[in-house]
């Protein structure tokens, strides 16, 4: 059954909070996009849910503690008997942006706002459900936590492996500073011995090249392309990609791209590098990128992590051009210098190195999706109603 939230709590509206605010505030002062200031005083007590009054109507946000609301804002305080994470989660579910009634800068009236629909539950209902999904929350938090912590491992291992290489074992080499006779001086800092500079170009069994000036109509069974906008991810897939002619692909046989190559954006989002899978052995590509097939001598894998190293994504933010559109020329990526060691062996392990590294990262990368999808779908299955939580009490399959 749906009543007004009225029913389930009063709306006070909040106030500037210009006379509190303090840098040695100590009281989180909410606005329409979460807390942006520190107050010496609260002006209400939570638990409460804070809702825009005016500006951007996002997403409502929880507090437990003493807070100030500004003035564009509402504060939402759940009455006795109603568990204020559920009605937060009620909240947060419903699309605020629809009570909007400006014709010019977005607001919420009290009056619309207080006749939102909720949907009824007991108050032991309300608990289990707030519990089961806060749970799944905490769930998503751990793994966000865990994913920072795993790029930042990247990150170090990046900046390591690419300056210090590995030694026979695999291991990293012990740092210059304990052993100095294992490097030697060169125009991008200290390397271990038998690494050399090189540019891009040289490292490119084939001239670094760009795609397609025209693509042409989308076509069902046309040759697949591919664009910046289509690097997001953390992989390139051919599902979603526009499909250009045979005719037109035939022309652009230079930025054919074939399985283990690798995709740099050259625009837009500048040094991103992806590699190309087997689905998409013989696609295209568009302007906005460009494609570099690994020479002779140097692993694909380890290609791939070059071009992500710190120091060649610095050299390429450095050579990129442009405010509101970014973009690198071929001629500044084919002179990009890299640190590179050609033994083999040495290559593979880096790779391999890296590769684990990424596999662990995606692993938790999967996780998050699977959490994200099970939280929304227990919001829309329990907090409708459309799911009982007494099953999911008695520990029972819905």
């Amino acid at each position: 059954m749906l009543k007004p939230l009225s029913h389930f709590a009063d709306i006070h509206y909040g106030k500037s909070p210009a006379e509190v605010i303090a840098v040695d505030g100590v009281v989180p002062v909410f606005g329409t996009g979460g807390v942006y200031e520190r107050a010496t005083r609260a002006l209400l007590q939570g638990p409460a849910i804070i809702v825009a009054r005016k500006g951007t109507l996002g997403q409502p946000n929880f507090v437990e503690a003493p807070f100030w609301p500004s003035d564009t804002t509402y504060a939402v305080m759940p009455k006795a008997n109603v568990d204020p994470r559920w009605l937060f989660l009620q909240l947060a579910l419903f699309d605020l942006s629809k009570l909007n009634e400006a014709t010019g800068v977005p607001s919420i009236s009290r009056d619309w706002l207080a006749k939102t629909p909720i949907h009824e539950h007991r108050e032991f209902e309300q608990t289990a459900i707030a519990e089961i999904i806060f749970s799944v929350e905490g769930q998503i938090e751990k793994t966000e936590a865990l994913i920072a912590k795993q790029e930042k491992i990247r990150a170090g291992l990046l900046q390591e492996l690419f300056t210090r290489g590995v030694d026979e074992t695999g291991a990293l080499r012990p740092p210059r500073e304990t052993a100095p006779d294992l490097y030697h001086q060169t125009e991008l800092g200290w390397l271990p011995k038998g690494w050399e500079v090189k540019s891009l170009s040289t490292l490119a069994g084939e001239l670094i090249t760009y795609g397609i000036v025209q693509a042409g109509p989308d076509i069902e069974d046309g040759v697949p392309y591919i664009r910046t906008g289509d690097m997001n991810g953390s992989e390139l897939s051919a599902k979603g990609l526009l499909r250009t002619s045979k005719l037109i692909a035939s022309q652009f046989k230079r930025s054919t791209v074939r399985t283990g190559e690798i995709v740099l954006a050259i625009r837009a989002t500048v040094g991103k590098t992806l590699p190309v899978p087997e689905c998409l052995d013989g696609a295209n590509l568009t302007q906005g990128t460009a494609r570099f097939s690994p020479a002779r001598g140097v692993d694909q894998r380890y290609a791939l992590w070059l071009l992500r190293s710190t120091s060649i994504q610095r050299q390429i933010d450095i050579n990129t051009k442009g405010t509101t559109f970014s973009e690198i020329t071929l001629a500044d990526l084919r002179q990009v210098r890299a640190a590179v060691t050609f033994n083999t062996k040495e290559q593979m392990a880096i790779a391999h190195t890296l590769d684990n590294s990424d596999q662990v990262h995606n692993a938790y990368r999967s996780e998050l999706i699977k959490l994200r999808a099970l939280k929304s779908a227990l919001m829309q299955d329990l907090l409708t109603g459309r799911v009982s939580v007494a099953p999911l009490l008695q520990g029972q399959a819905v």
